[in-house]
C-alpha cells in the first residue's frame, strides 16, 4: 500500500455483536433513566400527581439521580475515548475475512499556522497516559510517532466476492496473490501505441472485470443533508458533555432552565451543522456525476451511466461536462472549456493522438492537446460518434479526483489556536474543579444540593457555545464573500486569509487584461515575409462550428493582423489561406511551458515544407543558428520589454520535400533555426490594479509578480502597478553560465551582489532563481523579501518561488488565471482563481467576476473572520467567568437567581450576544496590522482577563456599597436552607448580583464590538447594537424604576407588582419576611452609575489600551514577520 504503512484484519464475532448491542443499551438506558428519576423528583415534589412517590423524600430521589448521573458520565466518557468504537468488539483476523481493516499509515502533513510548540507538548503530557490505558484495555496495534490509526469498513461484492475498502478517498482491492489490500486502480498503458492499439473498445465481461477492480466512476461522497450534518455534530465528545450538563437542571425545580440550556445547546449544533451542510454542498456539488454516456462495448455502442465507466472504455464524445480522463484518438473538430479544472477562461481546441507519437511515453502535461480530462464541458465535438476517447482513469484517480481527494481527506492547516484552546480548556477545568470544591465548602452541610450548585459552577466555567466561535464567524464571511461573486470550497481558507502577509501575481490576465493587442514586429533583413507567414501559420488556432476562432489571445491578436484565413478543415489537415497562398497544416506542436515555445509544419502549393518555430526570445535565440541572429538582437529585446511591450519571437527552417514529418521528433524540428524577427504586443493594466497594490502594500502584504514573459516587461508592468517605486532602482539577477550576474535596469551597468543594508528592488529570471537556490539556498532565501519580480518563469519556477516563502514563514496567497497557475495556486496558503465556473476546483477561492479586487476582499474577510472569532471567544470566556463568579458568590450566600434572571443570562443574553457579535462587516480598507491568532497571546489575554478585571472590581464596588447601606443591615439573607430554590432569589443580595453582574455580561460584548480595523465601525453592526441596547434598557429601567416590568426578574418588586415566574400560572408573592426587594431610590442610582462608569471603562480599556497602546507595546506587525536564516555570505537586506 505505500511506505509506513500497516494492514490489520478485523472481524464481527456474534460475541462482539451481543456486548456492543449492550453497551449501546445502556447508554441509552443511563439516559433514560435520568429522565424517568427526574419525573420521580417531580412526583415526590407533588408537581406530577397521577402516580404516587415513588421515593420516601425529595433527598432519596437527588441521591439516585446524582449516583446515575455520575456513573452514566464515565461510562459513556470512556465508550466516547477510543478512536473506533466498534473496534473495541471485533476480533483480529486475516485480511481475506476481516469486516474491517485497521490501516496505520504516516500521517498527513498538516502545515501550523503560528506554531505552539509548548502548548501541544504539554497536551501530549496530559494525554499521553490516557492514552496508554485505553489501548491496552482495547489492543490497538501499535502506532509509532507520526502515523496514525484509521479503520476502514470492508465491502464485498456479491457477485464476484471482491473485497474493497476506502481510505482517504482511495479504493483498496484485496489481492489474493500478496494477501494484502491495495490500490484498486489500473493503467490502460504507457505509450501512445499502447492508447491506439485499444481503439476498438472492451468486452462486457472485461468491462464488469474492471468495474469490480477500479470501482464506480465517483468520488466517495455521500449527498449531504442538513439533517446528517447536525447529527454528526452532535456526536461529538464535547455535545456528549454538554448533554450530562444539561440533564442537572432537570430536577431541583429547574426543569425551565433545562429547556432554556437544551435551546441553547441546540441551537448552537444546529448553526454549526447548518454552516458544515452548506460547505459539503458546494464540495458535493463539485464532486457529484450524474447522466449517461455512449460506450463501444463488443463492438457495439451502448449507452451506460457515467458511474460504470472503466479505464480501457472507448468512448463518444458528446458535448457537456466530462466525468473522467481520457485521451483523443479520433476526432475532426473537440473544443473543451477547461476553466472548471485550470481556471483558463479561454476554450481550448483538442486533437486527436496519431501515429507520430506511437514512440511517445504519455504525460498529461506534455500531451494536453490530446487529454480531456474530468470536471472539464466539451463545447463542440461530431455527433454520432464520429468523435472518440480513450479513457484512461476514473473516480479520484482522475486530475480532478486527485485535487478534490486533498481537501476532502486531511486537514491541510492548523492554527496556533488549535493547539491553545486544548491548554485552555485545561486551565478551565482545574478552574472548575477548584470552584467546584469551594462550592462544597460553602454547602458542605447540603451535600445533595451543593452537587448541582457545583455543576452548575462547572458548566459555565467551559461556556457551551464555545465550539461554535469559529465556525460562525467563517460561515458569515463565506456568506457575504458569496454575494461579491467569490467562491469558497476550502472554508477554513477564510481564517487562513486573515495572516496572510504575502501576495504573489501572475501578470497577464491577472494584473493586466487577458487580451493582447497588436503592436508591430521588427525582422532582420529579407524577413519580413517570413514573419508574415509565420504569425499566419504558427498558432494552435481552431475554428467553431458557429465560425468563431478559438485559441489563445496571443495567437489571435497575432493571426488578424496578418489578414490571413483558415479556410477549409479537412479531416486532420488545416488549410490556411495568406497573401493569395494555401498553405496545409502538416504536424503541430503545442506551446509547451518548459520549453516556452511552439511548432508548426506546413506545405505550400509546391510541395515545399517550412519549420516555423515561435516562442520566448530567449528561447528561440538558443535554437538557432548563432550566424542568423542579429547584432541588435539584445538591445531590441531590452529596450522594448522595458517600455513593457509583450515580444514573441519567430524562426524557421526549410525542410527537404521527402521529409517524413510524422516520424520528426520535435528536438529535430526545433534545432538549426534561422532567426526572422520579433512579433510586438500590447497588453494594457487593468484599471484597478494600481489601487489594490497599494491597498496591500498598506495592508502590510508585500506584493511580487510571478510571470512567464520576459522579467524587464515585468518590471515595466510592476513599476506601472506601484509594486516598485517608479523611481526606485532595480539590479537585475539573470544567469550567466553557472552564476547569477547582476544588472542596474536602468542603465544595464553590471553591479555586485546585493550586500547588506542596501535598500532596492530586485527581480530575477526564473533560471536565475533556481540557480540561487541550488548554489547558496541561504543567500536566495536571504534576499528573498526584495524580490519583486520574477520573469520567464515556467510552472515549476512557479511553485519553487511560493514554496520557498511557505518554507520562511510567510502566509502566502497567489492569485492566477490560467493552467501555468495551478501549481503556485496549490502550493499557497491562499489561492485565488480569476474563473468564471462557479464549480472550479483549482484553487480554494474563486472570482466569479475574474477582478484582481476579489484578493483584497478575500483578505479583508478573512481578517474580519478571524478578529471577529476571536471577540466572541473573548466573550464567552468572559460570559463563563462571570456567571461561574456569580454562581460561587450566591453559594456562599445560600442563596440563587430568580427563574426569569437564569432565562436572560443563560438564555437570551448568552445566545443573542455570541450570534450577534460577529455580523460585523469587514473595514473597508486593510489594516496595517493583522488580527492576532493566539488564545493566549498578549492582545486576547490582556482583552480578556483586563475586562474580567475591571469587572470584578466594579461588582464588588456594587456588593460593598450594598454592605454599607443602613436599611440593609436589617435585611441581609440569613437563611442557610437552599433546597427550596424557588425562594432563595428573593433577596437584595441577588438583585445587587444580576443588576450589575447581568449587565457586565452586555457591557463586556459592547466593548469587545470594537473591531479596530479588522471590522467595520462599532455603530454598523446594526443586530449587535440595537440588542445591546434594548437591553440595556431593560437593565436601567428594572434598576430605577420599581414596577411590574422589574418584578420579572424580582428586583425592585413588592407584592403588588408581582408577576407570574416561569413555572407559575399565577402571580407569586415575595419570598422574604419584607414582602419587597425595592431598593431606596439613592442605590439604585448608584447602582445605575456604577454600571455606567463599569461600561465606559470597559470601552476605554478595549478601545484605547488594547487596540492601540497595545500594538505599540507589542509590535505585532514586527512579530508577525517570519525569520530569515543568514547566508555564508551574510547579505540578508535591511
Amino acid at each position: 500500500m505505500g511506505e509506513g504503512w500497516s494492514q490489520t484484519g478485523y472481524k464481527r464475532h456474534w460475541i462482539g455483536i451481543i456486548i456492543h448491542g449492550m453497551v449501546m443499551t445502556t447508554l441509552f438506558g443511563i439516559q433514560f433513566l435520568l429522565f424517568l428519576l427526574t419525573v420521580f423528583y417531580y412526583m415526590q415534589q407533588g408537581a406530577i400527581s397521577r402516580w404516587e412517590p415513588v421515593f420516601e423524600d425529595e433527598v432519596q430521589v437527588l441521591i439516585a439521580f446524582e449516583v446515575v448521573w455520575f456513573v452514566g458520565l464515565l461510562w459513556s466518557f470512556a465508550y466516547r475515548w477510543p478512536l473506533s468504537v466498534q473496534s473495541i468488539f471485533l476480533r483480529r483476523c486475516t485480511l481475506d475475512e476481516a469486516s474491517f481493516v485497521a490501516i496505520v499509515a504516516r500521517q498527513k502533513q498538516v502545515e501550523i499556522i503560528d506554531e505552539f510548540k509548548m502548548g501541544e507538548s504539554i497536551i501530549q503530557m496530559l494525554v499521553a497516559p490516557v492514552n496508554s490505558i485505553f489501548y491496552f484495555l482495547f489492543s490497538y496495534p501499535y502506532i509509532p510517532s507520526g502515523y496514525e490509526i484509521t479503520y476502514c469498513e470492508v465491502a464485498v461484492d456479491k457477485m464476484t466476492g471482491t473485497r474493497r475498502f476506502f481510505h482517504r478517498m482511495c479504493r483498496y482491492v484485496y489481492n489474493e496473490d500478496t494477501a494484502m489490500y491495495s490500490i484498486g486502480n489500473m493503467e490502460v498503458g504507457k505509450t501512445m501505441e499502447d492508447f491506439l492499439k485499444q481503439s476498438s473498445g472492451l468486452t462486457m465481461e472485461e468491462a464488469n472485470k474492471r468495474l469490480h477492480t477500479v470501482g464506480r466512476n465517483m468520488i466517495p461522497m455521500e449527498k449531504p443533508t442538513i439533517v446528517k450534518n447536525i447529527f454528526q455534530e452532535f456526536c461529538k465528545f464535547f455535545y456528549l458533555y454538554q448533554t450530562f450538563l444539561v440533564w442537572t437542571w432537570a430536577p431541583y425545580w429547574y426543569y425551565y432552565m433545562f429547556l432554556v440550556h437544551s435551546i441553547v445547546r441546540i441551537t448552537g449544533g444546529v448553526v454549526v451543522g447548518a454552516f458544515q451542510y452548506m460547505s459539503d454542498s458546494v464540495l458535493y456539488q463539485i464532486s457529484h456525476v450524474k447522466g449517461s454516456v455512449k460506450v463501444l462495448r463488443d463492438g457495439n455502442f451502448v449507452s451506460i451511466a457515467v458511474t460504470d465507466l472503466v479505464p480501457g472504455d472507448i468512448v463518444a464524445l458528446e458535448r457537456g461536462s466530462v466525468y473522467c480522463d481520457m485521451v483523443i484518438v479520433k476526432a475532426e473538430h473537440v473544443v473543451v472549456d477547461e476553466s472548471a479544472l485550470t481556471g483558463e477562461a479561454t476554450p481550448i481546441a483538442k486533437i486527436p493522438i496519431d501515429s507520430s507519437l506511437q514512440g511517445e511515453t504519455y504525460s498529461a502535461k506534455h500531451h494536453a492537446i490530446h487529454t480531456v480530462s474530468a470536471g472539464t464541458t466539451i463545447l463542440e465535438c461530431r455527433e454520432n460518434h464520429q468523435d472518440l476517447g480513450l479513457v484512461l482513469s476514473t473516480g479520484t484517480f482522475t486530475t480532478k479526483g486527485k485535487l478534490l481527494s486533498d481537501v476532502l481527506s486531511y486537514q491541510r492547516h492548523k492554527f496556533k489556536f488549535d493547539d491553545e484552546v486544548k491548554v485552555v480548556l485545561c486551565i478551565l477545568l482545574l478552574q472548575g474543579i477548584f470552584l467546584v470544591t469551594m462550592v462544597f465548602h460553602f454547602l458542605q452541610d447540603q451535600f445533595v444540593y451543593a452537587f448541582f450548585y457545583g455543576i452548575f459552577v462547572f458548566g459555565t466555567v467551559i461556556p457551551p457555545l464555545l465550539p461554535t466561535v469559529f465556525v460562525v464567524s467563517v460561515g458569515i464571511s463565506a456568506q457575504r464573500l458569496r454575494q461579491r461573486q467569490i467562491t469558497c470550497t476550502y472554508s477554513e481558507g477564510i481564517l487562513i486569509a486573515g495572516k496572510v502577509n504575502c501576495a504573489f501575481f501572475d501578470k497577464t490576465g491577472t494584473l493586466t487584461h487577458a487580451g493582447m493587442s497588436f503592436f508591430g514586429v521588427w525582422n532582420d533583413v529579407g524577413m519580413a515575409d517570413n514573419v508574415k507567414l509565420g504569425m499566419a501559420v504558427c498558432h494552435s488556432l481552431r475554428m467553431s462550428a458557429k465560425g468563431e476562432m478559438l485559441g489563445n489571445h496571443v495567437d489571435q491578436a497575432s493571426f488578424s493582423s496578418t489578414g490571413a484565413k483558415i479556410v477549409v478543415t479537412k479531416g486532420e489537415n488545416v488549410v490556411i489561406k495568406v497573401a493569395g497562398k494555401s498553405y496545409t497544416l502538416l504536424k503541430q506542436n503545442e506551446f509547451d511551458n518548459h520549453r516556452v515555445t511552439q511548432s508548426v509544419v506546413v506545405q505550400d502549393e509546391s510541395g515545399a515544407k517550412l519549420a516555423f518555430v515561435k516562442g520566448s526570445p530567449e528561447s528561440i535565440r538558443a535554437l538557432c543558428d548563432s550566424k542568423t541572429i542579429p547584432k541588435t538582437f539584445e538591445g531590441t529585446l531590452r529596450s522594448c520589454s522595458k517600455l513593457g511591450i509583450y515580444q514573441l519571437a519567430l524562426a524557421y527552417k526549410t525542410l527537404d520535400p521527402g521529409t517524413d514529418v510524422s516520424v520528426l521528433t520535435r528536438d529535430d524540428l526545433e534545432s538549426t533555426l534561422k532567426f526572422c524577427g520579433f512579433v510586438h504586443f500590447q497588453n494594457k493594466m487593468k484599471s484597478d490594479t494600481p489601487k489594490v497594490m497599494k491597498e496591500l502594500q498598506g495592508g502590510d502584504v508585500s506584493v511580487t509578480m510571478i510571470t512567464g514573459d520576459n522579467v524587464l516587461t515585468g518590471i515595466c508592468i510592476a513599476r506601472e502597478a506601484g509594486m516598485i517605486d517608479a523611481r526606485s532602482p532595480v539590479l537585475l539577477g539573470r544567469k550567466k553560465g553557472e552564476e547569477v550576474e547582476w544588472v542596474n535596469v536602468d542603465n544595464d551597468q553590471v553591479t555586485n551582489e546585493p550586500y547588506a543594508g542596501i535598500d532596492i528592488d530586485l527581480a530575477l529570471t526564473g533560471e536565475a532563481w533556481t540557480t540561487l537556490l541550488t548554489n547558496d539556498p541561504k543567500y536566495a532565501k536571504g534576499i528573498f523579501t526584495h524580490i519583486r519580480v520574477f520573469g520567464r518563469c515556467n510552472p515549476s519556477d512557479k511553485v519553487s518561488v511560493v514554496t520557498t516563502a511557505v518554507e520562511l514563514g510567510f502566509k502566502t496567497l497567489m492569485c492566477g488565471d490560467g493552467q501555468n497557475d495551478c501549481g503556485a495556486l496549490k502550493s499557497a496558503h491562499v489561492g485565488i482563481a480569476l474563473s468564471s465556473s462557479e464549480a472550479s476546483v483549482v484553487a480554494p477561492f474563486t472570482s466569479l467576476e475574474k477582478s484582481i479586487t476579489s484578493v483584497v476582499d478575500v483578505l479583508r474577510e478573512g481578517r474580519c473572520a478571524l478578529s471577529s472569532a476571536f471577540k466572541v471567544y473573548s466573550f464567552y470566556i468572559i460570559y463563563g467567568q462571570l456567571e461561574s463568579y456569580l454562581q460561587t458568590i450566591a453559594a456562599y450566600m445560600f442563596i440563587s437567581f430568580t427563574e426569569w434572571c437564569w432565562v436572560f443570562m443563560d438564555g437570551f443574553w448568552s445566545l443573542l450576544m455570541a450570534f450577534s457579535l460577529p455580523l460585523a462587516s469587514a473595514a473597508p480598507i486593510l489594516s496595517p496590522y493583522r488580527p492576532t491568532a493566539s488564545l493566549l497571546g498578549p492582545r486576547t489575554m490582556f482583552s480578556v482577563c483586563g475586562l474580567l478585571a475591571w469587572n470584578f472590581f466594579f461588582l464588588t464596588m456594587a456588593l460593598v456599597a450594598l454592605n454599607k447601606q443602613d436599611w440593609y443591615q436589617c435585611r441581609k439573607w440569613t437563611s442557610e436552607d437552599v433546597s427550596n430554590v424557588l425562594v432563595v432569589g428573593d433577596n437584595y443580595e441577588t438583585s445587587v448580583l444580576f443588576i450589575v453582574g447581568g449587565f457586565q455580561y452586555m457591557a463586556s460584548a459592547a466593548a469587545l464590538n470594537f473591531g479596530y480595523t479588522f471590522r467595520a465601525p462599532w455603530y454598523k453592526n446594526y443586530v449587535f447594537v440595537g440588542l445591546v441596547s434594548l437591553f440595556m434598557t431593560f437593565q436601567f429601567v428594572a434598576t430605577l424604576v420599581p414596577s411590574s416590568f422589574s418584578c420579572i426578574w424580582r428586583l425592585n418588586c413588592d407584592n403588588e407588582d408581582a408577576v407570574r415566574l416561569v413555572t407559575s400560572l399565577a402571580p407569586m408573592a415575595i419570598n422574604n419576611p419584607f414582602n419587597t426587594t425595592v431598593m431606596p431610590v439613592g442605590f439604585r442610582w448608584t447602582l445605575a452609575i456604577i454600571m455606567v462608569i463599569n461600561l465606559i471603562t470597559l470601552c476605554v480599556w478595549e478601545y484605547f489600551f488594547v487596540n492601540r497602546l497595545l500594538f505599540k507595546l507589542f509590535d505585532f506587525k514586527k512579530a508577525s514577520s517570519p525569520h530569515f536564516p543568514q547566508s555564508e555570505k551574510s547579505v540578508v537586506l535591511a
